[in-house]
């Protein structure tokens, strides 16, 4: 019902490939301005997409390392690997639709969150910007290619330090949370300080709590 909500309000239309490449593009290298005009377009289908487009590319991963006893060092400090319970074909089956469940989870979370600390914005404008703020994650895609290259090595105490500050300090919690936070600042119209309260308390562990289980 959602859905039929926003898309009879709009919310759904207005979708181009040709500009969603230039969100994509801006949200790497000038987000601020890039979430303004995304906001502005009143669309939340951009976000939809590039939610959806995260979580296939998370499905490839999977799918390739499957065959190796290969886990990324950013999960080695964690005694239980919540992942490890499902099933291949489960995991690559749920990644999409759970990463969706939490994109919209999460955008109505952090409205609510964000109308308490002064916010005027609505669930929608929180939902277009929110699910650009999963893209870092892809980098993972591409440190854990590189981790698994030096998986004989993998002792090595400099090398673990370089693939866990980019495998996660940087692609799943600093960048996410910058990300999150220039979006709430841009769809709720607050102040960097205030939209970083819901950036850090619900966004952030919902997301790293689903990058445990799926990555």
């Amino acid at each position: 019902m959602i859905f039929i909500d926003l898309y009879l309000s709009g919310r759904l239309s207005a979708f181009s490939w040709r500009n969603f490449i230039q969100f994509l593009r801006g949200t790497f290298f000038h987000p601020r301005s890039t979430f303004e005009e995304i906001c502005h377009r009143r669309s939340i289908l951009f976000s939809l997409v590039a939610v959806t487009l995260v979580s296939l590319a998370w499905i490839v991963r999977t799918v390739a390392l499957s065959a190796t006893d290969f886990v990324p060092v950013r999960w080695l400090f964690i005694p239980l690997i919540l992942g490890e319970s499902l099933e291949l074909v489960s995991k690559t089956v749920l990644i999409v639709p759970a990463m969706i469940l939490l994109w919209l989870v999460v955008s109505v979370s952090v409205h609510v969150a964000g109308k308490r600390l002064g916010g005027n914005g609505g669930y929608s404008d929180a939902a277009s910007l929110l699910g650009f703020a999963f893209l870092p994650s892809v980098i993972t895609i591409i440190v854990d290619f590189f981790e698994a290259v030096f998986y004989p090595i993998k002792n090595s105490l400099a090398l673990n330090l370089v693939f866990l500050t980019l495998g996660f300090i940087f692609t799943l919690v600093l960048w996410p949370l910058l990300l999150s936070t220039f979006a709430l600042q841009t769809s709720e119209n607050l102040s960097f300080r205030s939209a970083s309260v819901p950036a850090i308390v619900i966004f952030l562990p919902l997301f790293i709590l689903f990058a445990l289980v799926f990555s």
